[in-house]
């Protein structure tokens, strides 16, 4: 897989990540992580779901919510 892709499939988010694609599923129909439908397929905006990630990660080390 190509380290510098911004788009990336359920399986393949699924992998980096250590989750289950269900999980992956259940957390894109919630709009908890970015994603948009091409062709019936749901692909993760890798980008910003990594940034988003960054920015919770820099508010738990800092200790605010």
């Amino acid at each position: 897989m190509n380290e510098n892709r911004r788009w990336l499939t359920i399986k393949e988010t699924a992998q980096k990540l250590g989750m289950h694609p269900f999980s992956l599923y259940r957390l894109c129909g919630r709009g908890q992580i970015p994603a948009a439908k091409l062709g019936g397929k749901l692909l993760i905006d890798w980008r910003r779901l990594e940034a988003e990630l960054e920015r919770q990660i820099e508010r738990g080390a800092r200790g605010t919510k």
